[in-house]
């Protein structure tokens, strides 16, 4: 649905297409903003987009162990497993990031679900692979995550994010 005249920060091939209809928006100059319905496309599409870029962002910032970068993804109260907070968070993924030479996470058959205006969450499987600094041998973990995200003033933030796995789909390879 086509929403009239609601204004959102966009990014990535919106993010030009919106430059490029800034020249013709008289005092829009120098602003990210642009009126969805001039673009004629949905405020739902533009969120999923963000949806689909934080997705990317997380398992990217994961990869290259950025605490820094991992942290701005999510909002200032948000809660991962029984940490609440971007101090319980950066305790735990610091904690990995620094003991592991090399990572990466996949999320797969992610399917979205709307909680209520501009919250929602999604659930899928995923495979993390660490390696470890100590040369023990990669390690394979294999589970569900549920990733919890809403719209924030400027960005769409993680504001819950839970994982489980077996301790059997510990794999050493």
């Amino acid at each position: 649905m086509t929403v009239g005249r609601a204004w959102v920060r966009v990014t990535g091939i919106l993010g030009v297409l919106a430059s490029m209809m800034m020249a013709s928006h008289a005092g829009a100059q120098g602003s990210s903003e642009v009126s969805v319905y001039s673009l004629g496309v949905s405020a739902d599409q533009v969120f999923e987009k963000a949806r689909s870029d934080l997705v990317q962002a997380f398992t990217s910032a994961y990869a290259q162990g950025d605490t820094e970068s991992f942290l701005k993804l999510f909002s200032d109260a948000a809660r991962v497993d029984d940490k609440v907070g971007k101090s319980g968070i950066r305790t735990d993924y610091e904690k990995l990031f620094q003991g592991s030479a090399s990572r990466s996470i996949n999320l797969q058959n992610i399917k979205w679900h709307t909680k209520k205006g501009d919250d929602s969450y999604a659930i899928a499987d995923f495979e993390a692979h660490i390696m470890p600094k100590s040369g023990a041998g990669e390690k394979v973990f294999r589970g569900a995550i549920e990733l919890h995200v809403r719209k924030e003033t400027n960005a769409v933030v993680i504001s819950e994010l839970y994982h489980a796995y077996d301790s059997a789909s510990i794999a050493t390879q």
